[in-house]
C-alpha cells in the first residue's frame, strides 16, 4: 500500500507542477495537505517499528496496529484518486496583496511568541554555573530580531507581482525560521554549552591587547605629525581614546583571573568586549586624512598699545601691497636703531586689510 501511495503522490506532484506554470496560480491548500500527509505515510517504516521481538501478545498488538496503519494509508490513497483525474484542478488564483500582508503579520506574531518562549527557557538555563548560550541559539535569536521589526509597507512596492513576490519570499523565510526554532522549545533540548576554558579567554584578551597596542602606536604617530602645526592640540575624543586604550593595554590577565570558576571568564569577557569596542572606535582615528587635532584656544596674545604711526605711510602701503599677492612670503624691514621699524610693523598690523586677510596675527619681540 505504501508503494502504491508513493506512485500516486508522484503523479499528483507532476500534475501540480504542470498546472503551476500558469501565471498567477498557487497550489490549493487541500492538495498541499494531502501531499504532506502522503509524505508522512510513505516515509514511516511501519512494519519495522511495530513488529518487535516477543511472544504471541506482541504479535497480536502489532497486527492490530498494522491493520490501523494500513487502513490509514489506504484512505490517503483513495483520497488522492480525485487529484489524478484529468479534469481536476489542483491550483487556484493567487490571493490579493492584502491577504499576503495579513499572512506576513500573522507569521511575525507567531515568531514573536516563540522568541519569548525560547528566551525565557534560555534565561532559566543560563542560571546554571559555567554556562553560556550556544552559537546556534544566538544565531537563531539574531535572525528573529532582524525579521520581527520588518514592516509590510516596506515590502510592498508600487503594485503588481513584485509586491506579492517580496511578501511571499519573506513569509517563506519566516516559516523556515519558525520551524527551525521548534526544536529549541522541546523540554529536552539544551540551549546552553559549557563556558570555554579560562585559558582560551586569556588568549583572546591578550590578542586584543596586542592589536590595540599597534593601533595606539599608529594613532600616536599620526597625532604627533599633526601637532607639529602651530597652535594645534589633540582633540578631546582622541585624548580620551588614547587614555582608555592605554588602560586596557596595561591590564594583566593574572589580575582579572580570580579564585572563582565563573567570575574569571566573566571578568575576561567584559574586558574582551570593551577591547573590541575600543578597537572599533580606533579605526576612525587610523583612517587616512582624519583630523586628530583642534585649535588651542588657550593661547592668547598680549594687547599691543600702539597708536597710529605717522611719517611711514609709504612704507606701510608698500608692505600691504606685497601682502595682497602670493609672490612675497617674507618681508624684511631694516634700518638703524630708533627709526621706527617696530612701530611701523605694529601699526601695519592694525590695518583692516590685515584683519580681514589673516586670521592669526602674531608679534614676537
Amino acid at each position: 500500500m505504501q508503494t502504491w501511495l508513493k506512485h500516486r503522490r508522484q503523479d499528483v506532484e507532476e500534475k501540480l507542477h504542470a498546472q503551476l506554470r500558469q501565471p498567477g496560480k498557487i497550489a490549493k491548500k487541500e492538495v498541499e495537505a494531502w501531499l504532506e500527509k502522503a509524505d508522512q505515510e510513505t516515509a514511516e517504516k511501519v512494519v519495522e517499528d511495530l513488529i518487535c521481538k516477543g511472544g504471541c501478545f506482541t504479535y497480536i498488538c502489532s497486527s492490530r496496529k498494522l491493520d490501523k496503519r494500513t487502513q490509514s494509508t489506504e484512505g490517503t490513497f483513495k483520497q488522492g484518486e480525485k487529484y489524478t483525474s484529468a479534469g481536476e484542478s489542483l491550483v487556484e488564483d493567487t490571493p490579493s496583496i492584502e491577504y499576503w500582508a495579513t499572512v506576513f503579520k500573522e507569521r511575525q506574531e507567531q515568531l514573536k511568541l516563540r522568541q519569548k518562549v525560547i528566551e525565557g527557557k534560555l534565561e532559566t538555563q543560563l542560571m546554571q554555573h559555567g554556562k553560556i548560550a550556544s552559537m546556534e541559539v544566538k544565531d537563531w535569536l539574531k535572525k528573529v530580531g532582524q525579521q520581527i521589526p520588518i514592516k509590510v509597507e516596506d515590502l510592498i512596492n508600487q503594485g503588481g507581482w513584485s509586491s506579492v513576490s517580496n511578501l511571499g519570499r519573506k513569509i517563506e523565510e519566516l516559516k523556515q525560521i519558525f520551524e527551525q526554532g521548534e526544536k529549541y522549545t522541546s523540554a529536552d533540548e539544551s540551549l546552553v554549552v559549557d563556558t570555554p576554558l579560562i585559558e582560551y579567554w586569556a588568549t583572546v584578551f591578550e590578542e586584543k591587547q596586542e592589536r590595540l597596542k599597534h593601533q595606539k602606536e599608529d594613532v600616536e604617530a599620526n597625532l604627533k605629525t599633526q601637532r607639529m602645526q602651530p597652535g594645534k592640540i589633540a582633540r578631546k575624543e582622541v585624548e580620551e581614546w588614547l587614555e582608555k586604550a592605554g588602560q586596557l593595554i596595561g591590564i594583566k590577565v593574572e589580575d582579572l583571573i580570580s579564585q572563582g570558576e565563573c567570575s574569571s571568564p566573566s571578568n575576561l569577557g567584559r574586558k574582551i568586549e570593551e577591547s573590541r569596542q575600543i578597537l572599533e572606535q580606533g579605526k576612525e582615528f587610523t583612517n587616512a586624512g582624519v583630523i586628530l587635532v583642534r585649535e588651542d584656544h588657550s593661547i592668547k596674545g598680549f594687547p599691543l598699545l600702539v597708536e597710529k604711526c605717522s611719517g611711514r605711510d609709504d612704507i606701510q602701503e608698500k608692505i600691504l601691497e606685497w601682502l595682497k599677492g602670493d609672490k612675497v612670503t617674507r618681508i624684511a624691514v631694516s634700518g638703524m636703531g630708533g627709526c621706527q621699524k617696530t612701530l611701523t610693523l605694529l601699526s601695519s598690523r592694525k590695518r583692516s586689510l590685515i584683519f580681514s586677510s589673516f586670521r592669526k596675527r602674531l608679534h614676537v619681540a
